[in-house]
Protein backbone atom coordinates (compact mmCIF):
# COMPACT_ATOMS: atom_id res chain seq x y z
CA UNK A 1 0.00 0.00 0.00
CA UNK A 2 2.90 2.57 0.68
CA UNK A 3 4.08 2.46 -2.62
CA UNK A 4 0.97 3.16 -4.55
CA UNK A 5 0.47 5.76 -1.62
CA UNK A 6 3.82 7.32 -2.05
CA UNK A 7 2.60 7.55 -5.96
CA UNK A 8 -0.72 9.75 -4.72
CA UNK A 9 1.33 12.00 -2.45
CA UNK A 10 3.94 13.11 -5.20
CA UNK A 11 1.11 14.31 -6.88
CA UNK A 12 -0.28 15.92 -3.97
CA UNK A 13 0.30 19.88 -3.53
CA UNK A 14 -0.34 20.19 0.35
CA UNK A 15 -1.37 17.60 2.97
CA UNK A 16 -4.16 17.97 5.32
CA UNK A 17 -4.02 15.49 8.58
CA UNK A 18 -7.63 15.02 10.16
CA UNK A 19 -7.08 14.34 13.70
CA UNK A 20 -9.38 11.78 13.96
CA UNK A 21 -8.42 8.80 16.97
CA UNK A 22 -5.27 7.33 16.23
CA UNK A 23 -4.07 9.53 14.01
CA UNK A 24 -0.97 10.15 15.98
CA UNK A 25 0.25 6.34 16.34
CA UNK A 26 -0.51 5.70 12.38
CA UNK A 27 2.25 4.32 10.81
CA UNK A 28 0.92 5.59 7.77
CA UNK A 29 0.13 8.94 8.96
CA UNK A 30 4.16 9.51 10.21
CA UNK A 31 5.14 8.48 6.79
CA UNK A 32 3.14 10.91 5.14
CA UNK A 33 4.30 13.86 7.64
CA UNK A 34 7.68 12.66 6.58
CA UNK A 35 7.06 12.58 2.94
CA UNK A 36 5.56 15.99 3.09
CA UNK A 37 8.24 17.51 5.20
CA UNK A 38 10.85 16.40 3.15
CA UNK A 39 9.25 17.75 -0.35
CA UNK A 40 8.93 21.03 1.73
CA UNK A 41 5.00 20.59 0.35
CA UNK A 42 2.24 22.32 3.31
CA UNK A 43 0.73 20.22 6.06
CA UNK A 44 -2.55 21.79 7.40
CA UNK A 45 -4.58 19.91 10.36
CA UNK A 46 -8.06 19.66 10.86
CA UNK A 47 -8.79 18.42 14.69
CA UNK A 48 -11.66 17.16 15.49
CA UNK A 49 -13.59 19.57 17.15
CA UNK A 50 -13.42 21.58 13.82
CA UNK A 51 -13.93 18.42 11.76
CA UNK A 52 -17.45 18.28 13.30
CA UNK A 53 -17.97 22.17 13.05
CA UNK A 54 -17.34 21.48 9.05
CA UNK A 55 -19.38 18.63 8.87
CA UNK A 56 -21.80 20.30 10.43
CA UNK A 57 -21.92 23.64 8.46
CA UNK A 58 -20.40 22.66 5.48
CA UNK A 59 -19.00 25.14 3.02
CA UNK A 60 -15.06 25.89 2.68
CA UNK A 61 -12.71 23.97 4.53
CA UNK A 62 -9.95 26.63 4.80
CA UNK A 63 -10.70 28.28 7.68
CA UNK A 64 -10.86 25.81 9.66
CA UNK A 65 -6.89 24.73 8.93
CA UNK A 66 -4.55 25.16 11.41
CA UNK A 67 -0.63 24.65 10.37
CA UNK A 68 0.70 21.29 11.51
CA UNK A 69 3.98 22.54 13.56
CA UNK A 70 1.34 24.63 16.11
CA UNK A 71 -0.21 21.09 17.07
Amino acid sequence: WMRIDKIMVDKCDALIVCCLPGWRESRGMRQEIEWFRDSGKPIKVLCETALMQWETMGGELAPYLEDYDEI
